[in-house]
Formats: C-alpha cells, sequence, structure tokens
C-alpha cells in the first residue's frame, strides 16, 4: 500500500463512522442520549456560537433537516460547507492525486460569519437562532 492510498484510506474512515453513528441514531430503538447544557451560557446567559450543535447534529444525522436550521443555523451552514468541501477533497486525491488547499480567508470569513451569527442570536429580538 502506497502513501497516496493510505492517505485516502484515512479520508474515507471518518464518513464511514459517520455513517454508523446515522444508522445508530436511526434504526436502534431506545437510544438514549443524554445532552449537556453549555457552561458558556449556564454562566452568561448568552448563547455560544456551539449551542444546539450537538441537537442539531444529531438531527442532521437522523434527516430532520428542519430541526437541525432551528437548533443552529450556522452549525447546519456550516456543517454541509465543510462535508461538501471534505468530499470535494477526498475526490481530488483520488482522481488528480491533489489535496485541496483552504485559504485563511475562508477560516477568516467562517470566523466572521460564526461571531455575527452569536451576536445576532442573542438578540432579544430575533430569539429563532
Amino acid at each position: 500500500m502506497n502513501k497516496n492510498q493510505r492517505k485516502t484510506i484515512v479520508l474515507i474512515i471518518p464518513v464511514i463512522l459517520l455513517m454508523i453513528l446515522a444508522f445508530y441514531l436511526n434504526f436502534v430503538p431506545g437510544n438514549n442520549i443524554r445532552l449537556w447544557g453549555c457552561p458558556f451560557y449556564n454562566v452568561t446567559g448568552f448563547s455560544c456560537p456551539g449551542c444546539g450543535a450537538t441537537r442539531a447534529v444529531i438531527a442532521i444525522l437522523t434527516f430532520r433537516f428542519i430541526e437541525a436550521m432551528q437548533y443552529n443555523f450556522a452549525f447546519f451552514i456550516l456543517f454541509f460547507v465543510i462535508t461538501f468541501i471534505y468530499i470535494f477533497n477526498i475526490y481530488r486525491r483520488i482522481r488528480f492525486k491533489q489535496s485541496l488547499n483552504i485559504s485563511y480567508a475562508f477560516i477568516i470569513a467562517c470566523g466572521i460569519f460564526l461571531f455575527v451569527f452569536t451576536v445576532i442570536r442573542n438578540l432579544p429580538f430575533y430569539p429563532y437562532l
């Protein structure tokens, strides 16, 4: 097994693990997942950018997309953007033997998006983010 094949296998393992988790959440009866509260919210009373992300992941993996958007809209959007980038990177690695370079501008844009989302979701007139 050469180096490229090992890298491809390492990239595919998380996808397989997510598929197993989705199967478990959808088809195993009585799977009670205990969700803990957010420490930032418990101390300050404000929602952090990650509040609702765990519930959003569970909703996405059980194909309840509207519910996932209600839990955490920013995470819902970023989850699909990052998933698309990840799958596209696997495709490029397999097809063209090269990986995708993610720029710092994209990372900074995601950070700004999360900051703006956090401010908007904590404003009293917009309680549904």
